[in-house]
């Protein structure tokens, strides 16, 4: 294995836009966000988007980003209703059933080192 430079990793990144996959986009796009960003080597993502593929994924995050283990989210959507979104080590954000009236997910996670 190689030298990896482990400040690439630390260093911050601002909010850089999610490149959405499977359908989905900005709900509504005046005030839905698909971001992500590394502040003090934690990485931060912020959705507020609708009408994708259930059970396929969102957005997938770049090396740097992505989480060592899965992290399990619970999140909200439409109706009141209560879902769970997956992120995975390979960078994909997905969610486990429910609509996609309109899906917000926040969170706040260590990245891979």
């Amino acid at each position: 294995m190689g030298y990896v430079d482990r400040k690439q990793f630390l260093e911050d990144v601002p909010w850089t836009n999610f490149t959405l996959l499977n359908g989905w986009v900005l709900y509504p796009p005046s005030w839905g966000a698909a971001r992500y960003c590394r502040i003090n080597g934690i990485v931060h993502i912020d959705l507020m988007i609708k009408d994708g593929t259930i059970s396929t994924a969102v957005a997938t995050l770049p090396v740097g980003f992505r989480p060592m283990e899965y992290v399990n989210l619970a999140c909200a959507m439409y109706g009141n209703a209560h879902f769970h979104s997956y992120i995975y080590p390979n960078g994909n954000v997905t969610l486990a059933g429910g609509n996609s009236t309109w899906v917000s997910i926040n969170a706040s996670f260590l990245p891979e080192q």
